[in-house]
């Protein structure tokens, strides 16, 4: 069963790749797939593209307009496994469409994230995104029962986890 679940990830890393083909650009609407998030500036939909993170900015009715951020700063924590921590910065693309970051993140995308959206080159201009759970995988893929890392909370943080 184990082998099954690893040759179907390996699968889906050789097809996801080819979602990339259909780019989306300004002024378009922008599918459902991906996790929503709110910000002050309006709402970011992130998604994993091709392995790599990506922020579109979306209005009202799903269109895609150009992001409010110079930058964001992406915390993630794998689900599973606590110890398996990263930071990435997602930037504008060649395009300016969306923001991503080069690095290559291999499936499960099944994360904690946490973001700082930075508005100004000195980032004393910046929204911050709570920690929340990230989970972008097909059906069957085995991560609908499982239980989330228990994190201790950071001395002097007063929020849950």
């Amino acid at each position: 069963m184990k082998i099954f679940c690893r040759l179907s990830w390996i699968f889906l890393g050789l097809i996801l790749p080819v979602s990339g083909l259909f780019a989306v650009g300004l002024g378009e609407e922008l599918d459902g797939f991906g996790q929503d998030f709110q910000s002050p500036e309006g709402t970011m939909n992130l998604r994993v593209v091709d392995n790599r993170f990506r922020a579109y900015f979306i209005d009202e009715e799903r269109l895609v307009v150009e992001p409010p951020y110079i930058r964001v700063v992406l915390f993630t924590e794998e689900m599973r496994r606590v110890d398996r921590r990263d930071r990435l910065v997602l930037e504008p693309a060649s395009d300016s469409v969306y923001l991503t970051n080069p690095r290559i993140i291999p499936p499960p995308h099944d994360f904690w994230v946490r973001m700082v959206l930075v508005q100004s080159e000195d980032d004393e201009a910046h929204d911050t995104v709570a920690r929340t759970l990230f989970r972008q995988a097909p059906e069957g893929h085995g991560l609908e029962d499982a239980e989330p890392a228990h994190l201790p909370d950071a001395p002097g943080d007063a929020t849950p986890r």
